[in-house]
């Protein structure tokens, strides 16, 4: 008997370049799907699968968000002091829960961040207080202490927040009277504004009804500029 008499197929049975399957007569045509899926399902199964984001990362896009969150990053691991208080931007890659040899509960987290991926410690009085803030996929901001011992770091975690990331570009609305703005005044914020250059957009609200959006070259680091400008302007500057 031939192999097709007793139903046996190869893979390069029947006419080249046909996709579909001939069973006495019965015509099966194989469809292969063309599902886009969710970029946070489809790299959720790149990590699973592969052990890595394959296509993107699921934080590229909040990068404005994670600078605000974050003193350091895991680029900066070489640098930190012994000692030295720091806070990580990122999400939770792996949490794995084990217990000390005295019995207590403890957590190792291994956190990732655009730059990297740092093995933070949570030790038993921290994991009682936010134990419920810790599971894979997590986007957390970590207070951490850092320990040094000649060449091993080791970082233990003292707070968890969950952090809620924006893609919207940070922006900056400053309130100035009309009768107010005069020369000597836009020369000051002009000189503020450049001190401490970032990513916020800058607007004027001038008067009543009147908004100026400022250039790209004036964009700003909120957290270092608003202090100087409420110094030098007041606190009713800041809309």
């Amino acid at each position: 008997r031939s192999r097709a008499e007793r139903g046996v197929m190869t893979l390069f049975d029947g006419a080249e370049g046909d996709t579909s399957l001939d069973f006495d007569g019965v015509c099966l045509d194989i469809a292969i799907p063309e599902n886009d899926y969710d970029k946070s399902f489809k790299l959720k199964m790149e990590k699973e699968v592969l052990g890595l984001y394959l296509s993107d990362h699921p934080l590229r896009g909040y990068e404005g968000s994670l600078r605000r969150l974050a003193t350091a990053t895991t680029a900066d691991l070489d640098g930190l002091q012994s000692g030295s208080i720091v806070t990580f931007a990122g999400i939770l890659a792996k949490v794995e829960r084990k217990m000390t040899r005295k019995g207590d509960p403890m957590a190792v987290l291994q956190l990732e961040d655009l730059h990297g991926g740092v093995e933070l410690t949570v030790f038993s009085r921290t994991l009682q207080q936010h134990n419920h803030k810790l599971h894979e996929d997590a986007v957390v901001a970590v207070k951490c202490r850092v320990s040094r011992n000649e060449d091993r770091l080791s970082i233990a975690v003292l707070e968890v927040t969950p952090a809620v990331l924006s893609s919207s570009a940070p922006e900056l609305r400053l309130n100035f009277p009309a009768h107010a703005l005069d020369s000597d005044k836009v020369t000051r914020l002009k000189d503020i504004l450049t001190e401490y250059p970032g990513p916020a957009q800058v607007y004027l609200h001038v008067g009543e009804s009147k908004v100026l959006r400022l250039g790209d070259d004036f964009g700003v680091d909120l957290d270092r500029v608003i202090p100087q400008l409420r110094v030098t302007f007041g606190s009713g500057v800041i809309r």
